[in-house]
């Protein structure tokens, strides 16, 4: 709360402290208005967070088009020199990740072990395995995330939370093969790896709270997302958490 007000995000007396003279002055300056001058200041302040979170100049247009044109470059840059590093033995830490995420959805310790929706049994069963060739999990990780989209916007969260941590879980492991590679590149693959992951998860975020034709960025969108698991960070993360606060 405390970072989105340094930002400079507002909300109505009212909701900040909720006491008699704040309610009377919202009644007096006039609730509706009050809250559309509000909601027009902050939404200015959102856009240029987002471009900043993104190293965009400042006139850069917010559309889909943009971040898919971000996307497709990092992907370029960060992704597909790791495709040739081969065969990536499965370890500990991602076999944990899997049961972790199946645990999310069973009672504590493991009380109700058939709780688990078969969809998502069905997801970390397909991922656990001793191994996979880079080259095959950098798709399977983009057709996770565009599945999780689905899954969300179909309203079945459970799901499409799965789906972004069995995303995470390839990307995480790969990161640890490039960490202990024997290969005097793996330094450099890791750090753009890392670099443009961290790039294309924010500009997923936004492309997914654009609202189309406004070329802004909405706030409640950013808000459902971190919810929901998506990779937000910085100030990005600060109007995030301050709009799912002040609705």
């Amino acid at each position: 709360f405390t970072a989105g007000q340094q930002l400079g995000l507002q909300a109505p007396p009212g909701n900040l402290n909720p006491s008699v003279p704040n309610v009377m002055l919202e009644t007096t300056a006039g609730k509706t208005a009050l809250a559309q001058n509000i909601a027009d200041h902050n939404q200015g302040i959102i856009d240029t967070v987002s471009r900043k979170a993104l190293n965009l100049a400042p006139d850069t247009p917010l559309t889909p088009e943009t971040m898919k044109a971000i996307q497709k470059a990092e992907y370029t840059k960060g992704y597909e020199p790791v495709a040739n590093i081969g065969p990536v033995a499965t370890d500990v830490n991602y076999r944990q990740a899997l049961q972790d995420i199946k645990d999310k959805f069973t009672g504590a310790a493991g009380s109700f072990p058939k709780a688990t929706p078969d969809a998502v049994k069905d997801l970390t069963n397909a991922f656990d395995v001793t191994s996979f060739v880079a080259a095959d999990a950098l798709p399977a990780i983009q057709s996770l995330r565009d599945a999780a989209k689905a899954s969300f916007q179909s309203g079945n969260n459970a799901l499409g939370k799965a789906q972004i941590a069995t995303s995470k879980a390839l990307e995480d492991q790969i990161e640890r093969q490039l960490v202990n590679a024997n290969n005097p590149n793996a330094a450099a693959l890791l750090d753009q790896f890392r670099a443009s992951r961290v790039r294309m998860a924010i500009s997923n975020a936004i492309e997914d709270a654009i609202q189309v034709g406004t070329g802004s960025v909405n706030g409640k969108q950013l808000a459902s997302d971190i919810q929901r698991g998506k990779y937000l960070t910085g100030e990005l993360a600060d109007v995030a958490k301050f709009a799912n606060t002040f609705k």
